[in-house]
């Protein structure tokens, strides 16, 4: 069982620009002026003011806001960067209105006004984001890495402007730019962590740890060309061991005599539990991310233009492992030396194990280029094209074995400090080779693929829509997206025929 972890972190963050982060202090003249006004009274006595703010991020974020004819909320890559959110829906999760869907303890989906992911849009620099989900068109945001964010938008109303798609809410992620400000820039940060463990189960784990990197430069004579790149790698390595009360809550009620009663309320108050549990179960969890962007900026016209691909990759391999006492004489044989607390089985007990391991594998990744060009003071053009493509692959195996009843396998239970029953063999050795477990019941394999492909292409056109721009405005556009998915799923049952030895020995999966 996981206790803690332990986490010892290095950052680094080198920027090599001029940056406008300054702390706001009264100059002298300003001190003696102000000094001259202000009254002897202790409570109008103020030594100093300092102001700290990334002013232009925020600024932007407003404007941004200010700009939409919809209800929407942002949150721009200085608040991510400040906060240890490693996928972009840890980070949408500081967002009013939204919140999200976890997957052992990691944010996954994003849901916004109460209504379930699938609900919602996301696009990519306003293309669509492919979806890898099996059953609805919800995002995976735990494969998108916050670092490649300079702002992201959640749309919480429409209008003819926007995309149809989405009942929930829009996601608008705006990728980095190298013309957010100009010259070098080189940031990054890593995080290493050990999971320390109880010392009891199979299972050793690696190091887990996180990285991210960021990229960007102006080149060219006028500083007209941009590059933006930006790298992360995330991996968690962890061990549960997650004993239960009893199966599905089993428990059988007796009186002082060891009559079993069906009501609670008529036995002598002690519950007896039916099937005590173990489950352990491993993780290993591997996220990458890779972001470029080329970029072009005219210096003697309005002309902006850009390439741009990313690849985002999801890695889970999970190995879950049951066993369990199934105690056949529950409801006729009263446990020995019984008390509220514990007992001694002597009844029939057939053991039963269970191994199985699943292994995900999804990847989105995609291909945009786009220009936005002032024709002339009032009319303006942007057009994007754009192919993405997101790919699942699940592949999964299980075995169920048992051994046949019998007074050989009696246990001691007891009831710990957490509440969770423990239960200890009388003959240990008889639970621990896998090839003692000779009743096959069945083993399965199973495998799951879905391939999405999204073309997407659009133009639009703006007439005295500018900043400032007083009178008749108008907007139009239009757009072509052809999508395409494939669901493909495998399904295979073994039971072995009369007379066939099999023992789980046979079968027995690599811890690691």
């Amino acid at each position: 069982m996981i206790k803690k972890m332990l986490f010892g972190s290095v950052s680094m963050a080198t920027i090599l620009s001029v940056m406008l982060q300054p702390g706001f202090a009264q100059d002298e003249q300003q001190d003696k002026q102000e000094a001259a006004n202000k009254t002897n009274s202790p409570e109008n006595a103020l030594e100093e003011v300092i102001v700290r703010g990334y002013r232009l991020q925020n600024q932007a974020i407003i404007r941004a806001k200010r700009e939409k004819v919809q209800i929407s909320d942002s949150i721009g890559s200085d608040e991510i960067g400040s906060l240890p959110d490693f996928n972009l829906a840890e980070a949408l999760q500081r967002v009013p209105g939204v919140s999200t869907d976890q997957d052992n303890g990691e944010d996954r989906f994003v849901i916004v006004r109460g209504m379930n992911s699938e609900y919602n849009f996301t696009t990519v620099d306003g293309l669509v984001l492919p979806s890898t989900d099996e059953a609805t068109r919800s995002v995976l945001l735990d494969t998108v890495p916050s670092s490649v964010a300079k702002r992201v938008d959640i749309t919480k109303s429409f209008s003819a402007d926007v995309d149809g798609q989405a009942i929930g809410g829009r996601i608008e992620l705006h990728t980095r730019s190298a013309f957010d400000r100009k010259g070098l820039l080189l940031a990054g940060n890593a995080t290493v962590g050990i999971y320390e463990h109880s010392g009891q189960g199979p299972n050793d784990t690696n190091p887990s740890l996180r990285f991210n990197a960021v990229y960007s430069d102006t080149f060219g004579g006028d500083s007209q060309f941009g590059v933006v790149v930006a790298g992360s790698y995330w991996k968690r390595d962890s061990y549960t061991e997650a004993p239960t009360t009893a199966h599905d809550n089993g428990y059988q009620w007796f009186t002082n005599d060891g009559t079993r009663v069906d009501d609670p309320a008529d036995s002598n108050g002690i519950a007896v539990p039916e099937t005590p549990t173990m489950y352990l179960y491993h993780n290993k969890r591997e996220r990458t991310g890779l972001f470029g962007k080329l970029e072009y900026q005219a210096t003697e016209s309005d002309l902006y233009a850009y390439v741009q691909a990313y690849y985002f990759d999801r890695s889970d391999k999970e190995r879950r492992d049951m066993q369990r006492l199934r105690n056949k004489d529950v409801k006729t044989v009263l446990p020995e030396d019984l008390t509220a607390n514990s007992g001694h089985v002597v009844g029939r007990v057939e053991p039963f194990v269970q191994g199985a391991e699943h292994i995900f594998n999804d990847s989105s990744k995609g291909f945009h280029a786009g220009f936005n060009y002032l024709v002339s003071d009032d009319h303006r053009l942007e057009a994007k094209v754009g192919f993405s493509k997101a790919d699942l692959f699940l592949d999964g195996f299980q075995s169920n074995f048992y051994r046949s009843k019998t007074t050989d396998f009696g246990y001691s239970y007891q009831r710990d400090d957490r509440g969770i029953w423990v239960a200890t063999p009388d003959n240990p050795e008889l639970f621990t080779d896998p090839s003692l477990y000779n009743k096959h019941w069945k083993s399965i394999w199973f495998t799951r693929s879905n391939v999405e492909k999204i073309y997407e292409a659009k133009l639009d056109y703006s007439f005295n829509l500018e900043e400032g721009a007083q009178g008749f405005g108008l907007k139009a556009g239009g757009k072509l997206r052809s999508t395409n998915r494939n669901r493909d799923q495998n399904h295979e049952e073994w039971r072995n025929n009369s007379g066939v030895a099999y023992n789980l020995g046979e079968v027995a999966l690599d811890h690691q």
